[in-house]
C-alpha cells in the first residue's frame, strides 16, 4: 500500500461552551488539502477526514519540525469539548450546552469541520484518559451523519432509476 504523503496541517480546538475556554489544542496532519476533502462527496465528511488523518499531536514542537511557521497558519476548527460536536450551531447539537461568545464573534467567526470529530481524534483523546474523554461519545453523532448521507445518496440513486 502506498504511504499517504502529508499535504496540510489543521488545528482542532476543543472549546468548553460553559467556561468559554479551550480545553485541548490538537494539531492534525492531513494527506490531502482541506479543500479537496470538503469537495469530496464520496463518503460522509467524518469518514473522509478520518481516512485522511496521517498524524495527531498536542505538541506544537512536533508540528514545528515539519512545518516551522509561527504563528500557526493552518486552518483552525472549533468543536465542543464536552461531546465533540462541530461548532457553530446554538445550542450545541451534541450535548445541548449553550455557548458563551466573544463580543467580536461576528468579526471572528468560529467554525467546526462540519462533522462530528473523526474516530481517530476521539481515539487519540480517549487514550489519554482512563474513562474516555467525551460524554456523550461522538460515535453517535458520526452514526447520524452517516445515516443522513446514505439517505441522501440512496434517494438520489433511486430517483435516477425512475
Amino acid at each position: 500500500m502506498k504511504e499517504k504523503k502529508p499535504r496540510q496541517w489543521i488545528r482542532v480546538l476543543l472549546w468548553d461552551p460553559r467556561t468559554h475556554g479551550i480545553e485541548r489544542c490538537l494539531y492534525v496532519k492531513l494527506a490531502r488539502p482541506w479543500q479537496a476533502i470538503e469537495q469530496d462527496g464520496s463518503k460522509p465528511r467524518n469518514q473522509l477526514v478520518n481516512d485522511d488523518i496521517v498524524f495527531i499531536t498536542e505538541d506544537r514542537e512536533k508540528v514545528d519540525v515539519f512545518w516551522p511557521t509561527r504563528p500557526f497558519k493552518g486552518l483552525t476548527f472549533y468543536h465542543c469539548a464536552h461531546c465533540g460536536a462541530t461548532f457553530g450551531v446554538l445550542p450545541c447539537q451534541g450535548c445541548g450546552a449553550d455557548f458563551l461568545f466573544d463580543p467580536d464573534v461576528d468579526t471572528n467567526p468560529k467554525k467546526g469541520m462540519g462533522c462530528p470529530l473523526p474516530a481517530k481524534i476521539e481515539e487519540f483523546l480517549d487514550g489519554k484518559f482512563e474513562d474516555g474523554y467525551f460524554f456523550p461519545s461522538p460515535l453517535m453523532q458520526r452514526c447520524e451523519e452517516n445515516k443522513a448521507w446514505r439517505n441522501i445518496h440512496e434517494g438520489a440513486k433511486s430517483s435516477a432509476k425512475t
